[in-house]
């Protein structure tokens, strides 16, 4: 069982500062996996990392963009614009040879639960699998 004040002091202290800047990708991709395991939702959290992750899904590899994109749809977290950020990252992953086809997968399947099946970004993407 998780402590449901830790995520939340956790999420504030990190959606209230610039701390998330400071954040490697692989890092952000851990913590965003935490909060979705954990069945957290915490807007202030998720609205600033929305942020973090337009400027920084282009450095995260293809298996951290799949567990954010599966973290999301653990918690029916819709914020379309983190969501084509990352597509279009995993997208230019699997143009360039460099995602795993079970990152490909888990994505895909991500984003059909957060209903992302009529982007553009999400049909490119099906068109690489």
């Amino acid at each position: 069982m998780h402590n449901g004040m830790l995520f939340d002091s956790l999420g504030w202290a990190a959606a209230s500062t610039t701390k998330l800047q400071g954040f490697r990708p692989e890092e952000l991709a851990d913590v965003i996996c935490a909060f979705g395991a954990a069945g957290i939702q915490h807007e202030a959290f998720f609205l600033r990392c929305a942020d973090t992750l337009a400027q920084k899904s282009w450095l995260m590899s293809s298996e951290a963009i799949a567990n954010v994109l599966h973290a999301y749809a653990q918690l029916q977290l819709t914020n379309v614009s983190a969501c084509d950020a990352l597509l279009e990252a995993l997208l230019a992953h699997a143009a360039g040879g460099n995602a795993m086809p079970q990152d490909l997968a888990k994505a895909l399947s991500a984003s059909a639960e957060l209903r992302l099946c009529e982007t553009e970004l999400l049909w490119r993407l099906a068109a690489r699998r």
